[in-house]
């Protein structure tokens, strides 16, 4: 089983979810009181267990999972989601960490636009639009190159059936500086250059020791996810 990882700085433990972590029932029946379409349930009821680890992982449901306690952002137990920093970290502390699994941290949005269309539809151009809306509200220029938006940013999805997934991912109200500095350029991390798109909306993943910005599918999830989070 893999251990966690202690960061002296941050006086934190950072770990993979875990199946003592949360309670997937209560996730599972959250879910089905909070949203109606089917299509929405779909693509959010996606974890499972290997009986140590939640399995499973997407932007979508990730989002969903930190957003269904009292307090937003925050899993249960107090727990907060991690960033690329934190896995970036992990793999400091253990390059192996990571072999065999992958991790979500956050929407890559190049363009206001996605023309991406696998049969004949453009599932990600609806979001692409209403994330470059959210961004210029909140007066965040998006640059040439793009910009990536830790998941960690995101409160509960909002159901839409204007999105190909039945969800609308919300950008969180915020107003320190601080948070809105956690909102990255593209090219302020480093990508595999086989793994990349250069327009329009993707995931942002950890995949082994690749870091990719190509997952199409906003809401697939593999028996490989895993969910990073910090243990305050």
């Amino acid at each position: 089983m893999r251990k966690q990882i202690y960061d002296a700085k941050e006086s934190i433990f950072i770990d993979i979810l875990r199946d003592s972590d949360i309670d997937l029932a209560g996730y599972k029946e959250f879910v089905r009181s909070k949203f109606n379409s089917q299509t929405a349930r779909d693509n959010l009821l996606i974890y499972g267990t290997n009986r140590t680890e939640v399995t499973g992982s997407s932007i979508l449901a990730n989002t969903t999972l930190a957003n269904m306690t009292d307090e937003p952002g925050m899993l249960p137990n107090g727990y907060k989601p991690g960033t690329r920093e934190d896995m970036e970290f992990m793999l400091s502390k253990d390059p192996d960490y990571f072999n065999g699994i992958y991790l979500d941290f956050g929407p890559a949005l190049i363009t206001p636009y996605d023309n991406w269309e696998p049969n004949g539809r453009k599932p990600n151009d609806a979001i692409a639009k209403d994330l470059a809306e959210q961004l210029k509200k909140r007066e965040i220029k998006l640059p040439e190159t793009g910009l990536i938006i830790p998941q960690t940013l995101f409160g509960l999805p909002r159901e839409d059936s204007n999105s190909f997934y039945g969800l609308m991912p919300v950008i969180a109200e915020f107003t320190s500086s601080e948070t809105r500095e956690e909102i990255k350029n593209i090219d302020d991390y480093t990508w595999n250059p086989n793994w990349i798109i250069t327009d329009g909306l993707a995931r942002a993943y950890l995949n082994g020791k690749v870091w990719g910005r190509d997952g199409g599918d906003l809401g697939f999830s593999g028996s490989g996810g895993r969910v990073v989070i910090k243990k305050i």
